[in-house]
């Protein structure tokens, strides 16, 4: 093969792998591309949502801006019930709860605005009557009633009982006989306090959201 015909295919060939260099070149960089493609959200719509569902406060926003508060849920043993966040649970067998932290006053009182719930069980050891007759000798303005919680028909009883030195406490007391058991619910908080109110409705809630275990 003569020189010059060697020489044009050698120059030939150089041309040839250049172009194909170019263009692998541009085909790698071109928009839409899987080298070039922007890396998906670590955040997708849906895992969003379910993040916000199980991550979500006590609290939501309700119309015009206002706050709700979600209850809180006591499960023990033998019953079940909902109560404010605003209140606290001392113990749980016998039941102490309050909603001022157990922060008593002097002398183990309850704080102005403050209110105890106790619920305690006991055998039936006789007439129902006979056992509330003992249990309340001293009380003063003694109002009874009859009332259902949980679906177990109760005596209720509501009284003043004053104390030397201290405010006096008003009480409300239930009595529920279920089967071989007496259960006792109390209220107690301070005579006339300003915020009655509100601590009767929060006694109220707790009531209607009892649920007894068989």
């Amino acid at each position: 093969m003569k020189k010059s015909n060697r020489s044009f295919l050698i120059v030939l060939a150089v041309v040839i792998v250049i172009v194909a260099i170019g263009i692998f070149a541009s085909r790698s960089s071109a928009p839409g591309s899987p080298a070039s493609a922007p890396a998906a959200s670590s955040t997708s719509p849906l895992s969003a949502a379910s993040s916000s569902a199980a991550t979500g406060t006590a609290s939501s926003s309700g119309k015009g801006g206002a706050t709700i508060t979600f209850d809180r849920f006591f499960q023990g043993s033998s019953f079940t019930f909902s109560y404010p966040t605003s209140w606290s649970v001392l113990s749980a067998a016998p039941l102490a709860m309050t909603n001022f932290n157990g922060q008593y006053g002097p002398n183990n009182t309850i704080p102005a605005g403050g209110a105890e719930i106790d619920v305690v069980t006991t055998t039936v050891y006789g007439n129902l009557q006979s056992i509330m007759d003992t249990e309340l000798m001293g009380a003063q303005n003694l109002v009874t009633s009859l009332v259902t919680v949980g679906g177990a028909s109760c005596r209720e009883a509501r009284y003043d009982t004053a104390h030397s030195g201290s405010p006096t406490t008003a009480t409300i007391a239930l009595y529920c006989p279920r089967n071989t058991e007496l259960w006792k619910i109390y209220l107690a908080y301070r005579a006339n306090d300003p915020s009655s109110t509100a601590i009767l409705s929060d006694f109220h809630e707790v009531l209607n959201t009892i649920k007894f275990i068989p």
